[in-house]
């Protein structure tokens, strides 16, 4: 690592504090990351893993009944179910299942990309392999791959329609539920969701990330939300004031300064817990700037 201006190490001396309180299991409770150390099996953590942060949306208790409720027909092994469940068996499960703009037609789409994914490939990570060329960030290869997945073999299940009434009167049509649960980069999206989902299977495992992929932390970005987004501003990692794909760029390369091996190092401990520190210790002028 080449030298760090007076600023960059002041902001890592700040992010490795936060990193040593709050990088720890006893943090999990209110992330979504806890459903997935519930499995032991690693093919059910990776499944578990993409539910889990397809679903991160909203606040942690509804979060943690979506999730309940989506997982809850797939136990004890949610891998092995998906596996072994043809999509028009899925056309039973999910009847009233609503959370936010996800309806049951949306899930059993959802569950069915997975299962035939698994079907045709072994595993979700099998299914990245063969469509990663090894980009500097992952967001070419997860393009490709979201792509892959809700291109599977779904029938007799079909696309919810959904549609706008824009203020001209006409009628446009949204992307499904299911296809929103898997968001990709093509677009301005910042793909939090699914920058998350690949924290947690790429990272090493550490007794919060998993380390279920071969894939080198050094190509991930960011995943970045609302509380993200503040906690970045207050560092001077980002002026920018929306959460889209540009802004989680930015910040990935700020951080890649710090940590070029690892760039979302920092991601669950500055989430949470770990904004209100961030506000003490920038309170006391942790962070000093060049």
């Amino acid at each position: 690592m080449s030298a760090l201006s007076r600023h960059d190490e002041a902001l890592r001396r700040v992010l490795e504090t936060l990193y040593a309180e709050f990088h720890r299991p006893g943090f999990l409770d209110s992330d979504p990351l806890a459903f997935v150390h519930r499995f032991d099996d690693p093919a059910d953590r990776e499944v578990v893993a993409l539910i889990a942060a397809s679903f991160a949306f909203g606040n942690v208790v509804t979060i943690r009944r979506a999730v309940e409720a989506v997982l809850r027909p797939l136990l004890p092994h949610p891998a092995q179910c998906l596996r072994e469940t043809e999509p028009r068996e899925l056309a039973r499960l999910y009847r009233g299942f609503v959370y936010r703009w996800v309806r049951a037609q949306d899930v059993r789409l959802y569950l069915a990309w997975i299962g035939s994914a698994l079907r045709a490939h072994g595993s979700l990570h099998a299914a990245w392999q063969q469509v990663d060329r090894g980009e500097e960030t992952i967001l070419p290869a997860l393009g490709r791959w979201v792509g892959v997945m809700t291109a599977m073999p779904s029938s007799p299940l079909r696309e919810r329609r959904r549609t706008v009434i824009r203020k001209s009167g006409t009628e446009s049509n949204l992307p499904s539920g299911a296809r929103l649960l898997l968001t990709s980069p093509e677009g301005r999206s910042g793909c939090k969701r699914m920058n998350m989902f690949l924290r947690w299977v790429c990272r090493p495992d550490d007794g919060i990330d998993l380390g279920l992929w071969n894939v080198s932390p050094a190509r991930l970005v960011m995943p970045v939300d609302t509380h993200v987004l503040k906690a970045a501003r207050t560092l001077g990692l980002t002026r920018r004031r929306t959460a889209d794909l540009r802004t989680a760029l930015e910040i990935t390369e700020a951080l890649r300064r710090v940590c070029p091996d690892d760039p979302t190092r920092y991601d669950f401990a500055l989430v949470r817990p770990g904004i209100l520190r961030l506000r003490q210790m920038l309170t006391a002028d942790a962070l000093t700037c060049d």
